[in-house]
């Protein structure tokens, strides 16, 4: 099996753990899914290190749009609980 097929195989595992885990345990806000998965996304992304640049290059920019989005959610959250 090739490296991009393991890495995407690991985040489907991966995502439907945790999207699992947060169903059974009742989770009802998306917001919270979302940040989990961001993480998740952020912490397989970065185990695989050692793709080709190109494919690298693009784990990276997704990487970065992820946690800009995790980020904005987050200050969302801060702001909705400030009011």
């Amino acid at each position: 099996m090739r490296i991009y097929n393991k890495f995407i195989v690991s985040l489907a595992v991966a995502f439907g753990l945790v999207n699992i885990l947060l169903a059974f345990l009742g989770q009802d806000d998306l917001a919270i899914y979302f940040i989990v998965n961001a993480i998740v996304y952020l912490i397989v992304a970065l185990s695989y290190t050692n793709l080709n640049l190109r494919a690298q290059t693009s784990v990276n920019r997704l990487g970065a749009l992820v946690f800009f989005g995790f980020f904005m959610t987050l200050v969302f959250k801060i702001v909705e609980i400030l009011k």
